[in-house]
């Protein structure tokens, strides 16, 4: 009871939102090099991005990539992390199957055949979702304008960062390069 007080209370005070506009906005599969974690790996991850006006408190969220299980990754704020996303502000989340590295990372990697990717509030109920197909490496898969655009492949990832039309392939190239990757031309 203490903790939700005091978390609407913060809410007042500093604008943090316990809903908000929290969308999916970029993920990665096949991460060789684009970025690394703070160990200093390349893993996959999936960009959220928070198109309210308001921060959002993320404790008690979750992400999944199975949807028989919703909840399958649930946000937790640690000592060192708040995991409070500002408005208009991104997070990555590493799908790494490495909790222990921190409350940005989940309980499960991205599979390069594609699947099921889900955002959940606390009570459960979806906030976004997508079903993506085979993914290519350090190719990202994006929406072409943060939160109002369609989904596409994306030659320049922009982890954290908004997404940009300049990074959308062709569709022609694109799909060329998908075939040959799923080929083993590559």
């Amino acid at each position: 009871m203490m903790k939700a007080i005091l978390l609407l209370l913060l809410g007042l005070i500093f604008g943090i939102s316990a809903q908000g506009q929290l969308l999916l906005n970029e993920l990665m599969a096949l991460n060789h090099s684009t970025c690394v974690d703070a160990c200093g790996s390349h893993e996959d991850w999936v960009e959220i991005y928070n198109a309210g006006d308001q921060a959002v408190h993320l404790d008690g969220y979750f992400l999944t990539d199975d949807p028989k299980n919703l909840q399958k990754f649930r946000f937790r704020a640690n000592k060192k992390q708040t995991l409070i996303l500002p408005a208009k502000g991104f997070l990555l989340v590493w799908c790494d199957e490495d909790e222990l590295e921190g409350p940005s990372h989940a309980n499960f990697r991205l599979s390069s055949n594609g699947e099921f990717l889900a955002l959940t509030d606390p009570d459960g109920m979806v906030l976004d979702s997508l079903t993506f197909s085979q993914q290519v490496p350090d190719i990202s898969y994006g929406r072409s304008e943060n939160s109002a655009g369609q989904w596409e492949l994306q030659s320049v990832p922009t982890p954290n960062g908004s997404n940009s039309e300049a990074g959308i392939h062709s569709t022609m190239r694109l799909y060329g390069d998908i075939r040959s990757y799923a080929q083993g031309k590559w």
